[in-house]
Order: C-alpha cells, then sequence, then structure tokens
C-alpha cells in the first residue's frame, strides 16, 4: 500500500511538480528558507532488474541561479512512485547490493557498493527507521545501520572520510565501519550513504544526562570524565599520522590564528548588526567591544597548538554509552557548512568547546524541566571533563600553557554561543536566555 504523504508519481515515474512540496515537508531539507525556481530528478540508477526499486538525484534550482542536489530512494508499486527509505524490502536491497560489492548503472552514471568489512544479506526484507539528523536518514537492518545522505555534496564525505581512518588506526570508540555507497557521473562525484554496526542498547549523552541529572548527578560527572578521555583519544588518534596529507597536523601560525580569529570576529559583528532592538537581547547591549577583546587575546605570542581533522560538531548528542564506555557518531560536522570546510583542520579544542556548551545547554535544559540541578553541577561537569581531556595523548597537540588552552576554549566557547544565539532567534525565541547568559558569562571572564 502507497504511503500517500511520500508520494511522488501515479505513472511510474517521477513528477517534478510533486518533489517541491514533498521536499519543503521534509525534515531534512535544507532550504526552508530560500524560494525555489523548479526541481528535476536528473539520474536514476535501478537497484534490482525489475526497476522497482532506484535511488534517484533530484535538482533544485533557486531564484539566484544555485543549485542543490538530494538523494531519494525510491519504490514503484503498481504504477505508484514514493519516497521509501524506511521501506523493509529497499533497505535490505541496500544491504545486499553492499554484500556483493555491486556497481548499478544508468545511461548518465552509476552507483557503487563497497564493503571494508563482511557483510550478510538479511534473509528477509527488514527495516526500523531510526529517525536520523536534520540532514540524513537512518534505518537499521539486522545487526547494520543505514544512513543515507540526503543533500548530495561533490567529494568523498567527510564521515566516511574519517571512519576509513579510524579503521585504519584503530580508534574502537566509534561503531566498526563496514561498507558505503557513492554515485559517479558527469554531473557529480559524490557519497551517498554508508553501512555501520548497529550498537543495541546504546543511549545518547543527551538523554543520559536528563535522566541522571534527575537521579544521580554525580554518577553523570564520572561519566563525563570518561567522555574527556575519549574525545581526547580520538583527537590523538586523529593527529597521529604525518604521513596522510588530509590528516597531518599542522603547526599553528600568527597567520593562520589570525585568520580563524578573522572569522569568528566577523560572525560575532554580523550578529550584533541583526540584534535590532529586542528586549530579551537588552544585555548585549554595549557588549561588542567586550566580545571582540576576547578573540583577540585568544592569539597570543608563543605556542598555538596545532590544527588537526576534528569531529567538527561534538556534543552530547554525538556521544552514545555502552556500558562501560563511550562511542562517537556522525562525523558530518555542522550541516551548514560546505563539503570542503567540513574537512579543513581546526584546533581541537573547538570539538572541546562544543561539548562545554552541550553540558551548559544540558544543566539549563533540565531547570526548564523543573529538575533540581545542585549547586556547582555545571562548573563541576566542566572540570571533569576538561581534566580528563588534559590528561589524554593529545596533550602534545595543544597551546603549551593553560592559560593560552583557556584562551582558545574562551573563543571557541563564545563562537558556538553566538551560533546558538542565531539558532534560538530563528527557531526557540523563548530559549534565548541560555545563549545570552553564556555570553555574558564568557565575556566577564566567568567561564573559563
Amino acid at each position: 500500500m502507497t504511503d500517500a504523504p511520500n508520494l511522488l508519481g501515479s505513472t511510474g515515474r517521477i513528477d517534478d511538480d510533486a518533489l517541491v512540496p514533498f521536499l519543503q515537508q521534509q525534515r531534512w531539507y535544507g532550504a526552508h528558507t530560500r524560494d525555489v525556481h523548479g526541481a528535476s530528478v536528473v539520474d536514476t540508477v535501478p537497484l534490482c532488474d525489475d526497476g522497482s526499486l532506484y535511488v534517484a538525484l533530484v535538482e533544485l534550482q533557486f531564484d539566484a541561479g544555485t543549485r542543490d542536489l538530494y538523494q531519494l530512494l525510491v519504490r514503484v508499486d503498481d504504477g505508484d512512485v514514493y519516497e521509501a527509505t524506511d521501506d523493509p524490502t529497499l533497505a535490505s536491497r541496500l544491504v545486499e547490493l553492499v554484500a556483493s560489492e555491486t556497481t548499478v548503472a544508468s545511461v548518465d552514471g552509476r552507483v557503487e557498493f563497497r564493503a571494508i568489512r563482511p557483510v550478510v544479506a538479511p534473509e528477509e526484507p527488514a527495516a526500523r527507521p531510526l529517525g536520523g539528523e536534520a540532514s540524513n536518514s537512518v534505518v537499521v537492518v539486522d545487526d547494520l545501520l543505514v544512513k543515507t545522505y540526503r543533500r548530495v555534496r561533490p567529494g568523498m564525505n567527510a564521515e566516511l572520510d574519517m571512519l576509513l581512518f579510524f579503521a585504519e588506526h584503530g580508534f574502537d570508540h566509534v561503531p566498526e565501519l563496514a561498507g558505503w555507497y557513492g554515485y559517479e557521473g558527469e554531473r557529480v562525484q559524490a557519497t551517498l550513504g554508508l553501512f555501520q554496526r548497529f550498537v543495541p542498547g546504546a543511549i545518547d549523552g543527551w538523554e543520559l544526562g536528563r535522566r541522571e541529572l534527575s537521579s544521580s548527578p554525580g554518577t553523570f560527572l564520572g561519566r563525563l570524565a570518561q567522555l574527556g578521555t575519549v574525545v581526547g583519544e580520538m583527537h590523538a588518534v586523529l593527529a597521529s599520522d604525518a604521513s596522510d596529507h588530509a590528516f597531518a597536523p599542522e603547526d599553528m601560525t600568527p597567520e593562520s590564528a589570525g585568520l580563524v580569529s578573522a572569522r569568528i570576529d566577523e560572525e560575532i559583528s554580523e550578529t550584533f548588526d541583526e540584534l535590532g532592538d529586542r528586549e530579551e537581547l537588552t544585555a548585549l547591549i554595549g557588549r561588542r567591544a567586550q566580545a571582540h577583546d576576547l578573540v583577540a587575546a585568544a592569539a597570543p605570542s608563543g605556542s598555538l597548538g596545532r590544527s588537526i581533522r576534528t569531529h567538527g560538531d561534538l556534543h552530547l548528542g554525538q556521544a552514545l554509552w555502552r556500558e562501560p564506555t563511550w562511542m562517537l557518531i556522525d562525523f558530518e560536522g555542522e550541516p551548514t557548512r560546505t563539503a570542503a570546510t567540513r574537512r579543513q583542520k581546526s584546533p581541537p579544542l573547538r570539538d572541546v568547546a562544543g561539548m562545554l556548551r552541550s553540558i551548559a545547554y544540558l544543566a539549563s535544559s533540565a531547570r526548564r524541566a523543573g529538575t533540581v540541578v545542585p549547586d556547582g553541577w555545571e562548573d563541576a561537569a566542566r572540570r571533569e571533563f576538561l581534566d580528563a581531556y588534559r590528561a589524554s595523548p593529545v596533550v602534545g597537540v595543544l597551546p603549551s600553557s593553560v592559560e593560552a588552552q583557556d584562551q582558545q576554549l574562551a573563543m571557541f566557547e563564545l563562537e558556538k554561543a553566538f551560533y546558538e544565539l542565531r539558532y534560538e532567534l530563528d527557531h526557540r525565541p523563548d530559549w534565548v536566555d541560555i545563549p545570552v547568559g553564556s555570553i555574558i558569562d564568557l565575556l566577564e571572564g566567568a567561564v573559563v
């Protein structure tokens, strides 16, 4: 039976006129604020001999002349055409194709399936949707997690790049990579999805933190110390191979540090320019110069540390707890960044700042839900995470002094807090007080 909300056509082909309304209803669609000029199917690659399952690449054209490419996984049933990522037959077919490392072709391109571990195809079609993040879709087929990247970006996906590196260098705090699939044609060469071992019984750090803050806040402090160690080990592995140009650590120079701080400065200025006279932002009036001073202080003379490949979007929701340790997931980087930007090297303390901001949000969110957070808990949580992180092998790529590390951390936390401010203004105005309060604390030196 066809799922009407996912209906894309009724004559055995995708109807171009159905694409825009369908895409605009999807959580993973990334252009809700842009005016769409048109949409069309640019290629379809069959996944089985009878043509009932296929990958479709869909192009959206915008009024400004720019274009985005999206991936749909499609099933045809009695002439009805619908998007069917969660369909058991289609999801299981993807696993069959990676198990046999098959290449399937269309007139204009091909989709290649590759495995780096043995993959066993399911005996019966099965798929359990997990929802996924804003930019992709995830289903579980037997013991495999199948992730479909919706926005198609040229080149190797940053997450696949990272997982292949971890597999080669023996970092076991990530779900094991089993394989991937990608498209190659005249228009684009891109990663379309990957296959990882599913981690049953795991809970993400955000949900675990919410639970334990209300029942056992001290227990979660200990888990945060473990998480600090794991993040430090991740960064140490990412900095370990000087022979791989894509991952070799690079010394930061005053010039490269200046470029980092200049970009953050620019984003802060743009945010202040857009604040207007909103009442909830009154506390930030007159703080622009302080913000720029804090950023400038993060680039002192002396050792600036090294730039390495990083997670790029690290927070508690990207960490899975499964007794007795943590695993890290979702290495795509920030969804709003370009593919090339996501693969750029960065000071590892930017990841740390993201986790510290997530801890702050956890405490604030818990209070909003009526949980009594113990006095000083957030400061203790920061210390537990940071102390364990600094005691890990990553210390060799950090700025040489704790003072320089703290200055760099404050800059990246400020960057993240202004990002959060823009997000909350657009999506959750009643949460604006959280980033505003954090910005004030950072500027007044209350958070180090």
